[in-house]
This record gives C-alpha cells, structure tokens and sequence, in this order.
C-alpha cells in the first residue's frame, strides 16, 4: 500500500496510487473530533477515499438541498483528498421519503462523467445528515486514448448483443475506472423494438468490450377476479372489495393502472369487475388487487412510502419485469406449461401474488434511485424484490406454483454456507429458472432475511427499506449493509450494529474469505513460490502473505494490491532439504475497505536460506515502535532490519545515500501489530555510508514514530 501520492512505481495504475494518505487520516481526526469522535468510517482503499460515513449526525441545516450537502462535503474535502472544493462534482438526484431525503452528485473528470461515480447524502427529518457513501475517485490517470468515434461504438454494441433494429441508440463518453488505470469508454445504451434493452462498455481506443448488461434480463410480452395467493394454493374469493378505483370504470387506482394487450381494456361503468378465471379480463382484475395491495398495505401502511400509480401492461406471455425506461410493469398473462420449446415452462404470473409484488418492488426500488447496471447492484435489486415480496406473504419461498417444473423458483431462508459472497458467480439453484442476478441475489436477500428473523419484521422491514435511500445508485454489498447501519443508528441509536455486522459477516458479505488452494513450487536452492485461487468476491482488491519460520508465529512479509496477482516468491528463503527447518506461509484476502479474511491454511517447505536464529513475530506483548541497528554492521552486501509496530499502523520503511538520495523503498503500507525484518540489498551500490528511515502512524491510539538509523556498507 503506497502512502505518498507522488511516490509511483507504476504510473498507470491508479489503484497502487490512491491508497489512504496521512493528510486524509489527520484530516477525518480532525473533523470528527468537532463532532466529539462518534462519526465511523468505511475507507475505500482501491479508490482512495471514504466509502460510507455513518453512526452521528450534523448539525442542523435549514433545509435538504444540493448547498446543505455541498457545504457538508466542503468540511470533508480533507478527507477525500480533494483540494478544489469538489469542483468536479455535479448534482444529480433528490430523493425524500417520509420527511427525510438523499441529495447524490456525480464526478467528471476534466467535464467528462466518471462511470458509477456518486456522493449520496442523507439527511433525517431534523434536517442533520446521518449517512454518506460515495464511490469517489482520486488521482485518476487515463490509461489509453480515444480513437473511435460515438458511431463506431455502437455498431460493436449492435454486433454483440445482436440486436437489429432500435427504437433508441445513444453513446456517452465516459472515464471508466478499472482495477489497473481508468479508461477512455463509450457508454452505449440500445433498446429495440422487441423492448430489448442493453448498456454496453467500449474501449475508446482497443474497441475492447468492457462490460455489458442486460437491464430488462429475462423480459418476455406478457400479459388479471382474485386468486389470494395462486389457483392451486388458494380458493377463488369473489365479490371482494377493490379499494382506491377513481371512479372512470377502469381498473385505475391510486396506486396501478392496468392495462392489456391481450384484448380492449376491462371497463365497467358500475366497477363491477367480477370476471371468472376464463375471461379474457380476470388476470387485469387479478394484478389490480395485488399491486394495490402490496403499494398501500405493506409500503404505504408498513414502510411509510407511497409513489405515483403505474402502469401494469398484461402481455401475451407468461414471464414478467419492471421496465425502468418506459416506467411500467410487463407482467404475462398466459401460460406456457407445453410448449418444448419454450422449456422451462411458467403458469401465468399474472395469477401469482409473490410474482407480481417481486415486480412492483423492482418499481419501487428503483424509482427510489437504484440501478440494474452492475453485476452488485442488479444483485441486491433481485435480492431486495424477493425479500419484500416474501416479507409481505410471510413465506420465505418464491414462485412456487408458478414454476412448473420446480416447487417454487427461489427461498429467501437459504443456507449461509451456501448463498454467501465467497461463493460469488458460482452459485446453483433451480438454474433453469434462475439467472446469475437472481442466484447471486440470493445472498442478499438472505441476509435479509436473517435480520428478520434475528429482530423481527417491523425492526428489519424499516432499516432494510431506509438502506435502499441511503445507498441508492450502484453501491456494492458492504456500502449497502453500511446503508442498513446507518438506518439503525438514526431509528434505533445504533443497538442493532452488532447483530447486523454478525449477520452480513456470516454470509462473507463484511470480511472476506479466506484464500484457497495454497500451493509451494520451486526446486532445491530456488525461491520457493506461493500461489493460491483468486477469489471471486467482487470487493477483493489484493492479498497479505505471512511467514512463520520453524514453528514460530506468523508475520506478515508481502503486500500484494491487486486481486489478479495470486502468487509470491519469497525472496529471503531458499529451498533446502529435509534437514533443514521448515518454512511455512499463509495467505489473507483483504476487499477494498480494508476488511481481511482469516488466515488461510498453510504450505511449508524446507528452507536452507534463512538466518535460522531469527523467528519473525514472536508471540508476546510489543509494547513500542522500534527500529534495530542493521545486523551485520558493517556489512556486504546486504544487512538485515528489524522494526516492531505495537498497533495496526501505517509504515514507511526507507534507505537514503549521505546526500539524502533515496535508494530503496523496504515497505510502504499499513501492517498489523507484530514484529518485521527486512533485508536491504546493497550489490549495486557502492561503498559508503547509509541511513535507514522509518516513520509509523499508527490507526488505533493515533501514535507517531519515527527514527533513522546509519548502516556502513564495505567492499
């Protein structure tokens, strides 16, 4: 982790320069102390700047609006890094729920928007900000040029995604960040004809395809008296009360308006909609009972949110969505139980109450503010659909009935050992019914689900609902769970913090996991090399590697930022024989909040290399910062250091000519408590005088160290 901006090794990688500053740390001590320490934090170690702040509040602000949040981002530039009063930032979206709002902005780099960049701010009903998470980025540096044109874009989005005619084609240029540099991209949205609908990333200058994403994933034209739950389990209730019609004859209501292709309009002057299940208008009356339903007795009632009415569309088909372009909801009217070809087969989901209340929850989610552009984001939008839907029923299964080749399609009281982050992409349940969106989004919803049963519906329906506004837009797993603290912070002062990190921890979603499948190669008087499974949560950026030698404790030797590199040859060991003693190694993942994993197990191998008196990090109490004479010294060609850290500290570790000439960086980053050794290898220096840096912050007690050290190379 590199500490200095303008220390750079690799000038293309912005993610090995926005690691977190001193500045920025002595800049979030200083504005939390006005607040009297109660403010958390969340860092982002891959952009290089906050992810979330939650856990107090602001002062009062005479109102909710784009200056209130600017002046409150204004008192963080500090922390952000950020020396031009956000300059770059752009406002973006209101939202207000139930007195409280959310004020987003966007960032651009020299006025060109950065992809899935975003500032939320939210306020409670006293006007005091109480939550704020941002995917911010520092220091960007542009990894390539633009050479295609906006045409040229989107004739490739054409060609991948197949689709042949469009009823809207558009192409953005964006600065799209990645794990190794930020890109020159354009941003392609295409929808057909047939309401398919795609967003795809190019490269500006390779015509590389970056990312693509399928918004309305799995949509079909489909196409309501009232069956309570479904026709199989449920009898058919007549003469039932239809709440909220506004007296035109149609069935049009405060909440829905429900329209068909399938055939002219249901229209009743009286409003007697007492269709049998064989007319062609059953199912529109079916669909206006549940989405004003679940919109007034659940959202309104229970969450207290109302929008405006929507539009439900009956559509000659058996699949459904919630299409955020046209605003409506595609909900099929016919089923497609025989058919071979259009295996596998579904009742009509217009007859199917958890189907058609997954679907609204999609409206609801999404006009709130969150995306479907993501692999995260579109996850938890499936995860929050099936939650709400089976928090509403009170059955932890989904689809059944509906799904007729399967008991049900999905269940939100899933196994953590199972639907957790680390299994990620590798999911598999009911595949035929379910794509990755929906197997992934399982983790989420239950998570959610956990936190219902741990603290009942009322307390986990309210913060769950408050974490869709405060992380709304396209925030991963860990800023949405960061969104649900911050919710019970505000509602219910916080007394819920544990449960809530115990359980999104237990499903991976706050520390990762462990790495897997440690391995050591290498042959008699080589380098031994470790190497490990790259992990599939998003969220992991990089990997620790410790070393215990002969029994001793574990400590940690290499830093590794980047979730691709999966490997490390130890430069201080050597292969040996089966006399020798053993060396073994271990390795941690850590995400890009800072959060690391267990140890993983360990891989050994003889080492005839090592100074065999040494032990790195034995176990006792270190108590103070220190940094040992070089041993030997006088030395050639190399001399070994030691350093012990009492606390999680950020160190940086130099060697520097008699004239001040930095020679060598030994470390630059953040360790854990323990004790370190470092070997300085002078062979391409020449004699002289030499002196040894190091300077510790530390990230517990707020501790300083530094010192400096002469070693005397001979030869």
């Amino acid at each position: 982790m590199k500490i200095l901006l303008s220390i750079i090794i690799f000038p293309l990688l912005i993610f090995a320069q926005n690691n977190i500053n001193n500045n920025q740390l002595d800049e979030w001590n200083n504005f939390n102390k006005k607040y009297g320490d109660r403010w958390k934090i969340k860092w982002n170690h891959s952009s290089g700047a906050p992810a979330s702040i939650f856990g107090s509040k602001s002062r009062t602000y005479g109102n909710i609006s784009y200056n209130s949040a600017k002046e409150f981002l204004n008192e963080l530039k500090g922390v952000f890094g950020n020396t031009d009063n956000f300059g770059n930032l752009i406002q973006n979206k209101q939202k207000e729920f139930n007195s409280t709002g959310t004020i987003s902005f966007k960032q651009q780099y020299d006025g060109i928007p950065i992809y899935n960049s975003d500032i939320s701010i939210t306020f409670n009903k006293d006007n005091q900000i109480v939550f704020l998470c941002a995917n911010y980025f520092n220091n960007l540096t542009i990894g390539n040029n633009e050479s295609i044109s906006s045409e040229q874009a989107i004739e490739i989005a054409l060609t991948i995604t197949g689709v042949t005619e469009t009823e809207i084609q558009t192409a953005e240029k964006m600065i799209y960040p990645t794990e190794d540099n930020a890109l020159f991209v354009w941003k392609v949205f295409l929808r057909g004809y047939d309401s398919e609908t795609y967003q795809i990333i190019i490269d500006a200058e390779s015509e590389k395809v970056l990312d693509t994403q399928d918004l309305l994933p799995g949509t079909t034209t489909g196409t309501v008296n009232y069956y309570p739950i479904d026709p199989i389990n449920s009898s058919l209730l007549t003469n039932q009360n239809a709440y909220r019609l506004d007296d035109t004859g149609y069935l049009r209501g405060d909440y829905v308006n429900v329209l068909t292709d399938l055939s002219s309009r249901a229209y009743q002057k009286y409003e007697v909609f007492t269709f049998q299940p064989n007319d062609v208008h059953f199912n529109e009356a079916n669909v206006y009972w549940h989405v004003d339903n679940i919109a007034h007795n659940y959202f309104y009632s229970n969450l207290e949110h109302t929008m405006d009415p929507i539009n439900a569309i009956i559509r000659n088909g058996s699949g459904g969505s919630y299409d955020p372009y046209n605003d409506h909801l595609n909900l099929g009217g016919v089923a497609d139980t025989s058919d071979p070809d259009a295996y596998p087969h579904y009742r009509c989901l217009s007859r199917k109450d958890d189907q058609i209340y997954h679907e609204y929850t999609h409206a609801v989610v999404m006009r709130i503010g969150l995306n479907y552009n993501t692999d995260e984001v579109s996850a938890r939008n499936e995860g929050y659909a099936d939650y709400f839907a089976c928090s509403f029923t009170n059955d932890p299964e989904y689809g059944e009935w509906f799904a007729y080749d399967a008991p049900h399609m999905r269940i939100v009281n899933n196994s953590s050992s199972t639907f957790n982050y680390k299994n990620w992409g590798n999911i598999s349940y009911n595949d035929n019914y379910n794509g990755s969106n929906h197997l992934n989004g399982m983790i989420w919803s239950g998570a959610c689900w956990d936190l219902r049963t741990a603290l009942g519906q009322t307390v986990a329906d309210k913060i769950i609902f408050q974490g869709v506004f405060n992380s709304n837009g396209s925030y991963d797993f860990e800023t949405a769970m960061n969104g649900i603290i911050a919710a019970d912070y505000e509602e219910y002062s916080g007394s819920h913090v544990n449960t809530i990190e115990s359980i999104f921890n237990n499903r991976s979603i706050l520390n990762p996991s462990a790495p897997t499948g440690l391995s050591v190669s290498g042959s008699y008087g080589q380098h031994p090399t470790i190497s490990w499974t790259r992990s599939k949560e998003p969220d992991v950026w990089g990997y620790e590697v410790y070393r215990s030698f002969d029994g001793g404790a574990y400590g940690l030797v290499y830093t590794i930022n980047k979730s691709y590199v999966t490997n490390y040859t130890d430069p201080n060991s050597t292969i040996g024989s089966s006399g020798d003693p053993l060396v073994c190694y271990k390795v941690k993942a850590k995400d890009k909040y800072g959060n690391k994993s267990v140890l993983s197990n360990s891989v050994c191998v003889h080492d005839g290399g090592i100074n065999k008196e040494i032990t790195n990090n034995a176990i006792e109490e270190i108590k103070e910062y220190s940094l040992s004479e070089g041993f030997p010294n006088p030395f050639n060609p190399s001399t070994n250091i030691r350093i012990t850290v009492p606390e999680k500290s950020i160190i940086k570790l130099e060697v520097f000519n008699a004239l001040g000439k930095k020679m060598t960086t030994l470390e630059n980053g953040t360790v854990e408590t323990g004790k370190y050794e470092y070997k300085f290898n002078a062979n391409n220096l020449p004699s002289g005088i030499y002196y040894v840096h190091l300077t510790c912050n530390g990230l517990i007690n707020d501790n300083s160290f530094s010192k400096t050290n002469k070693v005397i190379l001979l030869k």
